[in-house]
């Protein structure tokens, strides 16, 4: 086994994760049709380690999700974003994540949608851990049919942490603001922390 440990600074889109060879910025395009699903389980501390029943899954939902982006967030996605997490409208696809501190950033889109914009085919939201901490797994399918790839992510506001098993290795990702007095995960200095373990 090798072991590999580093620090390094984050900057444009961070720590993203997309389900296609597609560029971050293209995500809310109709190139993303070619996107596989990302699979998503809520796997939080209190909730066990199995899938949350409904009745767990829309509490969840209520302490995480925050969605205050103003008056042009009123299409079908902002209204049913509930809905559509619980899998009640599947050509909904979960895309793309990005993990920030404390935060953790869906990318959904509807590649059957016949309109285009935020709106209409493409929508996000933003998990905040906040003090109780969020756990969530992702399992992203490769292109080519090879084994997914799956992503640990906690989120908290004392700990924010990746933990993805790629092939043979292990990377632990450690995410940290450069300055205590400025926290906003979409414009401060962020970096991470690397433990990674090869060959095992």
């Amino acid at each position: 086994m090798r072991l590999l440990e580093y620090k390094q600074e984050l900057f444009g889109n961070g720590y993203t994760v997309v389900g296609a060879d597609v560029y971050y910025d293209d995500i809310p395009s109709q190139d993303c049709k070619k996107c596989l699903p990302i699979k998503m389980t809520f796997l939080s501390n209190f909730f066990g380690p199995r899938t949350p029943t409904p009745e767990k899954l829309a509490e969840i939902l209520t302490t995480f999700v925050h969605v205050d982006w103003g008056e042009n967030e009123k299409g079908f996605f902002y209204t049913n974003y509930e809905d559509i997490i619980k899998g009640k409208y599947p050509e909904w696809k979960l895309v793309a994540f990005r993990v920030m501190p404390d935060c953790i950033q869906l990318h959904f889109f509807n590649p059957e949608s016949k309109g285009f914009g935020e709106n209409e085919d493409y929508g996000y939201l933003l998990l905040c851990g906040e003090d109780c901490g969020l756990n969530v797994k992702f399992e992203v399918p490769r292109a080519d049919g090879g084994p997914e790839t799956k992503y640990l992510v906690s989120a908290s506001r004392e700990q924010t942490k990746v933990i993805e098993y790629a092939s043979h290795v292990r990377r632990e990702i450690e995410f940290f603001f450069k300055d205590f007095n400025k926290t906003d995960p979409f414009v401060d200095d962020q970096y991470i922390e690397v433990s990674e373990y090869a060959d095992l």
